[in-house]
């Protein structure tokens, strides 16, 4: 069968928070199970065979329409093949799978009248699978890159994405595979990849002289999901770490560090498609214990996420959020502080090791198109972060609110232009971030 059909809706996109300074961005694009959606007035109902409701012989499985995903996964998911018996209420539910998957903008199953029995005719019109996705951000510096997702990676109905990032400081690489059981569409195994380099040199006054802070730094990371019939989802996370102290940095640090993360997640992920969004729940906690190949003390580290979205007057979208970080990581490899709920930090991103965050957002589209949707959006965010993981370091407060604009493609559901201005109103300055190509 040739490619084709209407990309319509998220295909699959998925997010982990990366431990350098692109972490609310990949948060952004790759969330952590990559969840297709379709809207329930986009479902075409199953035309029903004649002789009413009884059971019949499937004689034969005839597949039509434009698409590339292999007939042999088609069949693992709608579960139909010559010489079973079946109903016409399976049939409805074997076209509903087959739209839960994300990948098909016309899902029909229709029946002929054949010798000994009945022909069942599946016609599928594939959605544009292959997305690549520039990216480009000013928070924290100017960042620019080039993700490539394919939600139906050679046919096999599972997603393979790749990409990286980088700046004059920093680069970061991202890469993963989901394998998605064709019996069970949401279900599956997700592995993802990741590594980054980071390179940061800084001079401050001190007086009359300068002082000169460096940091070199490095770390690969690994995470595999497991999820089975539930919005539930465990992980086993893996990662390696490296920070090397420069300038004055090393006088008053260890020379080097190298760092093994093993750790464990636990996540619950219920979301309903509402036109451009999503509307529900979104939990994610993770635990890592740091163990040092030098023989220090182990240090650990908890985050946790969530956001709850709802729809309001069936177009608009509430979400409330908010962030937990604690833990007790040595000072070159501390969390980068970024993204929602950390947008009014004096300089749209910090560096921490024990934090926490909770904001509000109201977004509202003011112009669809065919194509497009163009929202604004309000938010207000509350937080308090400290440098050090010491009882008597100082803990900092920010406040304020802020306002944003958004650019939704349809057909790929990835904001082409996300612009946002927060108002630190303790510190009394404005921060400004503008993005391109990522999700919320």
């Amino acid at each position: 069968m040739r490619n084709g059909g209407e990309y319509k809706g998220v295909g699959y996109v998925m997010a982990y928070a990366g431990r350098f300074a692109f972490r609310g961005l990949l948060c952004a694009i790759f969330s952590i199970r990559i969840l297709g959606f379709a809207r329930a007035e986009d479902a075409v109902a199953v035309q029903v065979p004649q002789g009413g409701e009884g059971s019949f012989l499937i004689a034969a499985v005839e597949y039509t329409g434009s698409f590339k995903t292999s007939k042999d996964w088609l069949v693992a998911v709608i579960g139909l093949h010559p010489g079973i018996v079946t109903t016409n209420k399976e049939l409805e539910r074997a076209e509903q799978r087959l739209y839960d998957t994300g990948l098909y903008s016309v899902v029909k199953i229709s029946t002929e009248d054949e010798v000994g029995g009945k022909r069942v005719v599946v016609d599928l019109k594939e959605k544009w699978t292959l997305v690549p996705i520039p990216i480009a951000s000013s928070s924290g510096g100017n960042h620019f890159g080039l993700f490539v997702i394919d939600s139906d990676f050679l046919g096999s109905g599972n997603i393979f994405y790749a990409g990286a990032i980088g700046g004059v400081e920093r680069m970061t690489g991202n890469l993963g595979f989901l394998y998605r059981d064709p019996s069970s569409p949401g279900d599956g195994v997700d592995i993802k990849a990741s590594g980054g380099y980071r390179k940061i040199t800084e001079s401050k006054a001190n007086g009359s002289s300068y002082i000169d802070y460096g940091l070199r730094s490095g770390n690969l990371s690994t995470r595999i999901a497991f999820s089975r019939g539930l919005p539930l989802h465990l992980s086993a996370l893996s990662e390696f770490q490296w920070a090397d102290p420069q300038g004055d940095n090393a006088r008053s640090m260890d020379s080097e560090y190298f760092i093994y993360l093993p750790g464990i997640g636990i996540g619950y992920e219920e979301l309903r498609g509402k036109g451009w969004f999503k509307e529900g729940v979104s939990i994610s906690t993770d635990y890592k214990v740091g163990l040092s190949f030098s023989g220090a003390e182990p240090y650990h580290v908890l985050e946790s996420h969530g956001n709850y979205s709802l729809s309001l007057f069936d177009r608009d979208d509430l979400i409330v959020g908010g962030s937990l970080l604690y833990g007790d990581a040595p000072q070159p490899l501390r969390f980068e502080l970024h993204g929602n709920g950390f947008r009014t930090l004096p300089s749209g991103t910090s560096f921490s090791s024990q934090a926490a965050s909770a904001f509000l957002q109201y977004e509202s589209p003011v112009i669809s198109l065919k194509w497009a949707v163009l929202t604004t959006c309000a938010f207000y965010e509350v937080g308090s972060y400290r440098m050090g993981a010491d009882s008597d370091a100082p803990w900092h407060s920010f406040t304020g609110p802020g306002l944003g604009v958004r650019f939704y493609l349809k057909n790929v559901a990835v904001p082409a232009l996300g612009l946002d201005y927060a108002y630190n109103q303790l510190e009394k300055n404005s921060i400004f971030n503008i993005t391109l190509g990522f999700s919320k």
